[in-house]
């Protein structure tokens, strides 16, 4: 049967004659350090920490190698893999001798309750109990029946490691003459508890919100299970518990022992990607810990490769207003891990990043380009349809839904007319930035603002969501590759613009993800064609740099008041390159004025507006690496870009340079509006 379902998966994969079930990944899709290789009907995908094993039992059920199979074999594989993705949700008990009340490292016995979802869209929670048995390692092994559903067997083992608890267990299903069996991958750990409120609060003048906060902050820790199943869910459990027993005279007279798995505070859910657009996953809270001052739980961070989570937590104050707080669950890393990550992140700088790891798009027909979501300011107009869910994991209550934070007002300043004579392009520098050197594919060299910046960016080169984005594009690089061909001879006039709002010409790089204009190979203006469900169009956003009405006014375009989803007319200055490289530029230097301490958040500020990255911003201490590693939702868009910068980095004599075959002449069209560009330092730049 092993066999069978390797089969099936791989052929699913290759995109041979049989296609897989819905939900599950492509191998060249799964990153297998980091994804289970299924995804919710909501399409995010499941995700994990440091689960270092997951890859290798992913490879056990998928191969490289092949095995034909017979219609009857293929079907009955079918029917394996859906039994790992019915597997929603577990809970794991341990239990001393003699003990009715479980205990977070019980050494006697252990419950283990699964819920099922099953074919016929209902679900069942099987149970399993049983003694657990030491062995010589010191591990604890089990082996059991199912109590209420005989037909379901569990078989598993577990040990202490230097990171925490570190098991597995095999539930295995006999249906009529067939069995089929699913791996399940555990981890128990304590975490370190870090419990912020916003800093505009001033929580002194609400003291039943400040003690309810300063429980959970006050010499606590949080202890976290995580339950991992390959081709199927994530999910995990925390509890926010006191390090030490509370020594009043109370507690210390009292005959009854308190149990262990007391708790301030639980919550539990699917483990899914964070970085995605779209609600947060909403998390549940048993009754016991859930009062009248509560209201959404939701998981908005979740790092990838990494024991860190994000949980936010909507209170009621003293007035009844929502308070949104944030509690952070992160497992310490352990010296030996600190180590290698120092290892992986100096051989992530000095690895070649010039070359194709896989070009699936070389001699394949370029499907046609696809227009980016809508900005933040312009989503909150939009209504989403909600895919149907999976039936409600049912072991406890569900919270409500969190209330969307308001962006700020845009703020912007002035910059001269005239551009000042140091500020000019200058040679290549001669540093060893990884995304601004004498290889890049445009560089600059002089500028105090326009260095810092490009400092900035470089410090994100190993984070795990940048790293990923390469990748991506190094997979699969064709789109990459258009932008570098038709760019080419835009190149001196995005530095002259550059040089002149005082940032570096790789500010132009976020038009790999905002359109189609260089990608296309056409030069085509276009306009965003996002719908709600109603379909209405949401979006004004247009040209090269996709920049909306308001937001055009407000830098100093010429802008015609179109319908949304319509194209303005022809002496709105978004429909021309020069004059809407000028507004992205100067949005653009505007951000990072906003944010001296990281630069890099006026990437996340041009695609989430400038509310939104001030909010996170404050929220994750004004530093793009910590956004980027805990998956806040929307940083892929910045991760993208970072990624762009990194590979351009090493563009001359890569597998990416198209200067041989690049246009060198600036199209005849599309380029400089008919009438005179309205912004002075625009005008100045480009004659």
């Amino acid at each position: 049967m092993k066999n069978l379902i390797r089969s099936f998966l791989l052929l699913s994969f290759l995109g041979l004659s049989y296609c897989g079930p819905r939900g599950f990944e492509s191998m060249d899709a799964l990153s297998t350090t980091t994804q289970t290789g299924y995804e919710t009907p909501e399409h995010k995908k499941y995700v994990v920490g440091k689960e270092e094993r997951l890859q290798e039992e992913i490879t056990k059920i998928a191969p490289t190698t092949p095995i034909k199979m017979t219609p009857e074999e293929k079907a009955k594989s079918q029917e394996e893999l859906e039994f790992h993705s019915s597997l929603k949700a577990f809970r794991f008990l341990r239990y001393d001798q003699g003990s009715t009340q479980p205990q977070r490292l019980g050494t006697a016995s252990y419950r283990l309750d699964v819920q099922i979802q099953q074919k016929n869209n209902g679900s069942l929670v099987a149970t399993f109990y049983g003694k657990l048995t030491k062995d010589a390692q010191g591990n604890f092994t089990f082996e059991n029946t199912s109590t209420n559903f005989p037909d379901y067997k569990v078989k598993g083992s577990f040990g202490s490691v230097d990171t925490g608890i570190s098991g597995k267990f095999t539930l295995s299903y006999k249906d009529k003459d067939q069995t089929q069996e699913a791996t399940v991958l555990y981890r128990a750990y304590e975490a370190r508890l870090n419990v912020r409120t916003p800093k505009s609060k001033d929580l002194s003048q609400y003291p039943n919100l400040q003690k309810k906060i300063d429980s959970w902050r006050n010499n606590t820790s949080a202890w976290m299970n995580n339950f991992s199943v390959p081709f199927g869910v994530s999910t995990f459990d925390i509890a926010i518990i006191r390090k030490t027993a509370p020594s009043s005279e109370s507690a210390a007279n009292s005959t009854e022992k308190p149990s262990s798995l007391d708790a301030l505070l639980a919550f539990s859910g699917r483990s899914v990607e964070t970085d995605v657009e779209g609600p947060a996953e909403k998390l549940t809270v048993p009754k016991k810990y859930k009062d009248q001052d509560m209201g959404a739980v939701e998981l908005v961070g979740n790092a990838e490769g990494e024991d860190s989570k994000i949980i936010s937590v909507t209170l009621k104050d003293d007035k009844g207003e929502d308070t949104e707080v944030l509690v952070d669950v992160v497992r310490e890393p352990t010296e030996e891990e600190k180590v290698k990550q120092e290892l992986h992140e100096e051989e992530i700088r000095q690895k070649d990043l010039s070359t194709d790891d896989k070009d699936e798009t070389e001699n394949k027909q370029t499907p046609a380009p696809v227009l980016p979501e809508p900005k933040q300011e312009q989503k909150q107009q939009e209504q989403k349809q909600t895919p149907q869910p999976e039936e409600e994991i049912n072991l406890p209550d569900e919270g409500d839904e969190i209330p969307t934070p308001t962006p700020s007002p845009i703020q912007h300043s002035e910059v001269p007319a005239e551009i000042p004579a140091d500020k000019k392009p200058g040679p290549a520098p001669s540093g060893n930035s990884a995304g601004n050197n004498a290889k890049s594919y445009m560089f600059v060299s002089s500028g105090t603002k326009a260095l810092k910046i490009v400092k900035d960016f470089d410090r994100n080169l190993t984070l795990p969501g940048v790293q990923k984005e390469i990748k991506a594009y190094k997979s699969s690089s064709a789109n990459l590759k258009r932008f570098f061909k038709y760019a080419n001879p835009f190149r001196g006039l995005i530095k002259k613009i550059a040089t002149a709002y005082q940032v570096p010409p790789q500010f132009a790089y976020v038009s790999v993800i905002e359109s189609a204009y260089f990608t296309g190979g056409h030069y085509v203006i276009q306009v965003a064609k996002a719908k709600n469900k109603q379909g209405h169009y949401i979006s004004s956003a247009t040209g090269p740099f996709q920049i909306i009405t308001d937001t055009a006014k407000a830098l100093g375009l010429k802008v015609i008041d179109q319908a949304l989803g319509t194209m303005p007319g022809p002496s709105d200055e978004r429909r021309y390159f020069a004059p809407s490289a000028c507004g992205a530029a100067k949005y653009f230097r505007n951000n990072a004025d906003m944010f001296p301490k990281d630069s890099t958040l006026a990437v996340l500020a041009y695609n989430q507006g400038e509310g939104r990255a001030g909010q996170l911003a404050r929220e994750y201490g004004y530093t793009f690496a910590e956004i980027s590693r805990n998956n806040v939702s929307g940083v892929s868009y910045s991760n993208k870009k970072l990624a762009a910068y990194f590979i351009a980095g090493a563009y001359q004599g890569s597998s990416f340079d198209m200067d041989a075959e690049a246009p060198k002449s600036l199209p005849s069209s599309t380029v400089f509006p008919p009438n005179q560009i309205k912004d002075a330092t625009c005008r100045a730049a480009v004659q």
